[in-house]
């Protein structure tokens, strides 16, 4: 895809890039890759429905749905080595542990989709299946989830905890995971979780967020690790690309959306790592 929706900044002398990862094990049909980027999706058409005009869509995405995608391809498009494949964008599907193993080293994972928050558990990522109030008897496999705490019923939905995490990642070194869901980093135990596979990053909501601006924020601080940060002449750390999205559209989400939670993006990890590094 040609860059439509995103212009890269770019230095007046020549840049050469340093990646800052290393080799990875991302491989598709032979080759290796730097970076992959992989998005998570399950209610993917039902939010191509949601409308919101406080905060405008970037010109030419036409809804919430196609955010992280054209971030994904944005990627894939301006860096070198960074590879977005079909088989890693995955829309209307259920969460299995078959998408967690498929999480690995130096990858950029974005989630969108909805979450929650339990007491003595923590935050929580639905996989879009309701609650089936039979099926641990019906499915053993289930039952032994359920027994185990990897899977919790959470407002009637089949949700994954912080043990679900910890069973079925794998190796996420040098990986920055992006959990869009509400109340994804209400407290740090599930970001820890993937901080403890290897990540070097997880980003999340401290709440329930407005759905425009928690897409919006993940749309700009992923899209942003590309770009060249005017004041350092480099790329974007995290950090920055947080910053600079919350310049954009607020701390919070109170400042578009007065009677809102307060919700907001926060890091937890290295927030001063970047994707690339550039030497003139």
């Amino acid at each position: 895809m040609k860059n439509r929706f995103v212009q890269l900044v770019l230095l007046t002398s020549v840049i050469f890039i340093f990646w800052v990862g290393g080799c990875s094990n991302s491989c598709d049909e032979g080759q290796c890759h730097a970076l992959t980027v992989y998005t998570l999706q399950p209610w993917y058409d039902e939010l191509t429905e949601f409308r919101d005009d406080v905060i405008p869509l970037p010109g030419g995405i036409e809804n919430d749905s196609e955010l992280p995608v054209v971030a994904g391809e944005f990627l894939a498009d301006v860096i070198p080595d960074c590879v977005y494949p079909d088989k890693m964008a995955v829309k209307n599907e259920v969460l299995t542990k078959e998408h967690f193993k498929a999480m690995g080293r130096n990858q950029i994972v974005m989630f969108q989709g909805h979450g929650s928050y339990e007491e003595g558990i923590g935050s929580v990522l639905w996989n879009k299946n309701w609650w089936d109030w039979n099926k641990e008897e019906s499915d053993p496999a289930f039952r032994r989830e359920v027994e185990a705490g990897r899977i919790v019923n959470s407002e009637f939905n089949e949700a994954y905890t912080e043990k679900f995490i910890r069973k079925y990642c794998g190796n996420l070194k040098g990986s920055i995971i992006y959990m869009g869901q509400c109340l994804s980093c209400k407290d740090e135990i599930l970001a820890q979780a993937f901080l403890d596979k290897g990540a070097v990053a997880v980003i999340g909501n401290t709440d329930a967020i407005q759905t425009r601006y928690g897409d919006i924020m993940q749309y700009t601080v992923i899209t942003s690790l590309a770009h060249i940060n005017p004041v350092t002449k480099d790329y974007y750390t995290i950090g920055e690309a947080l910053k600079e999205a919350q310049r954009i559209y607020g701390e919070d989400e109170l400042e578009r959306y007065p009677f809102a939670n307060g919700a907001k993006p926060v890091i937890y990890g290295n927030a001063s790592y970047r994707i690339a590094t550039v030497r003139k």
